[in-house]
């Protein structure tokens, strides 16, 4: 139920963003369109991870805390980044640039944190099943 719930809602803040974008009269510019794009982008990959968040379980809290952060870091910046456009009105590329890296140094930074979980979760088996190892068997020390 939650995750319909956040699904809807993502959907109504990414429908009000375009209806605001052609509302205000924005200049259908490349720049401008670019910028509607990436911004379309971080919502629907804000809501996605904040769906993936609720269905996780409870024991990867690594991964949790990690992905909540990185998509916090992810909107952050590209919402940031979006009162920056019209800097860039003579060279969409470099906007473009910036863009792609934002998403590219979001991807890696979510990539580690799921190594670095799998990791962590091995270590924390190896050391479960070296506690039943020394565990004794019958009464005693």
């Amino acid at each position: 139920m939650q995750r319909i719930l956040i699904g809807a809602i993502g959907a109504i803040v990414v429908v009000f963003t375009i209806v605001a974008f052609f509302l205000l009269n924005i200049a259908a510019t490349a720049l401008n369109l670019t910028a509607l794009g990436f911004l379309l982008l971080a919502q629907i990959i804000i809501c996605g991870g904040v769906i993936a968040l609720v269905s996780m379980r409870t024991e990867k809290a690594f991964l949790r805390f990690g992905t909540a952060g990185t998509l916090f870091l992810y909107g952050a910046a590209t919402g940031i980044s979006m009162l920056f456009v019209p800097l860039f009105q003579s060279n969409t590329s470099i906007f473009l640039l910036i863009q792609l890296g934002i998403l590219t140094a979001t991807a890696v930074v979510f990539l580690s944190i799921v190594v670095f979980s799998r990791a962590i979760k091995a270590q924390d088996e190896a050391a479960a099943a070296s506690r039943e190892d020394r565990t004794p068997k019958r009464g005693g020390f």
